[in-house]
């Protein structure tokens, strides 16, 4: 429909930077933009916003929009975009959730707002999917594994399955929560040995986050 059309243009985060080969330029990045930025311009404010979400800094976007919410555009959805990159879920959850049927990326943040998934719920696959392929290699790093986590816990196993390949894609040395996601992955289909060598590869590595993730 138009209003996804309309919509779409406010989660096209892959135009808000350039290129990050990795994520390993985020702070040459984040000093570059800082020192272009002109406090009293709405349109730099909006684009400050939004380059602090596409290199994941969210909480940095959640202060400028408090301190300038009348000179971005949609501070709501730029918001809910923030918490995403910073929680994994945004507290407008509700509000998003009829989004998820929508097309483009619209359904692809609807979804990535959420913090569970009820069995059965309607969404979009297909441009779910294709949204997530078309995020730029950092982002799909950063959200893949909690966006496939979510899938998992409602049995889209299909969905989520496509999410971790668009991530898997990405290269790189994979993070501790893709590497959980994958032994739970191997572990659910019977794949007992590879899931306990993949266990252990990332206690090995010794990551701050790990334990919570072995106790669920």
């Amino acid at each position: 429909s138009d209003n996804d059309v309309f919509l779409d243009t406010f989660f096209a985060i892959e135009t808000w930077g350039g290129d990050i080969e990795h994520g390993t330029d985020i702070g040459a990045y984040r000093t570059r933009l800082v020192g272009e930025f002109d406090e009293a311009s709405g349109d730099g404010v909006t684009t400050l916003a939004r380059n602090y979400i596409y290199i994941t800094f969210g909480a940095e976007a959640k202060a400028l929009i408090r301190r300038y919410a009348d000179n971005v555009e949609r501070p709501d959805l730029l918001f809910a975009m923030a918490e995403v990159m910073d929680d994994g879920w945004a507290q407008t959850a509700d509000i998003l959730a009829d989004q998820m049927i929508c097309e483009g990326a619209t359904a692809l943040w609807a979804t990535l707002a959420q913090r569970e998934l009820r069995p059965g719920q309607a969404l979009n696959r297909d441009a779910i999917s294709l949204a997530f392929g078309g995020l730029p290699v950092h982002l799909r790093r950063h959200l893949g594994p909690g966006l496939a986590d979510l899938l998992f816990d409602v049995g889209d196993t299909d969905l989520a399955e496509l999410i971790l390949n668009a991530t898997d894609r990405a290269g790189g040395e994979p993070t501790s929560d893709y590497s959980m996601l994958e032994a739970q992955r191997d572990y659910e289909t019977g794949r007992v040995d590879r899931a306990a060598s993949a266990l252990d590869e990332v206690m090995a590595a010794g990551d701050a986050a790990l334990p919570g993730a072995v106790l669920q």
